[in-house]
This record gives C-alpha cells, structure tokens and sequence, in this order.
C-alpha cells in the first residue's frame, strides 16, 4: 500500500496557502485547547507579533477555502 500520509507543509502547497496564512493556520491548531475556542485577530496578531492588517488577509484566505469559520460575537 501506498503511503499517502501528508504533513502540513504538503497540504499548505497542495492548497496554495501563502506563508503567513500557514503560520496564522498553525497558531490557530496549536493554541486551540477547546473544541470552542476562537480567536480574535488581536490574539492572533499578538501571538505571532504580525500587523493586523496582515492577518485579517490570511483569516480571508483561510475562510475562502473553508479552513476557518468566521465568528463575530455582537460585531
């Protein structure tokens, strides 16, 4: 049988996920120690000491390909 084990940096490039949005994807797998815990882009930008801005572009390609979901409590 064929080994078709794939590690995060094969999955990133198979789905075109630039660099940062791969970083973001892994603070999020990472940090994540409750099924419903979410983030907001203040602790993600915190984390990983990268301008906002920056990371609501890798949040829209992370949603765009259905990796995240979007949550806004009262906004």
């Amino acid at each position: 049988m064929k080994n078709t084990h794939l590690n995060i940096d094969s999955v990133c490039e198979l789905l075109g996920i630039q660099k940062l949005t791969k970083r973001v994807l892994l603070f999020l797998i990472e940090h994540n120690t409750h099924k419903d815990h979410s983030f907001s882009v203040v602790d993600i930008s915190s984390g990983l000491s990268t301008p906002k801005s920056s990371i609501y572009d890798a949040l829209d390609e992370l949603i765009e390909k259905s990796l995240v979901i979007e949550y806004a409590e009262g906004k």
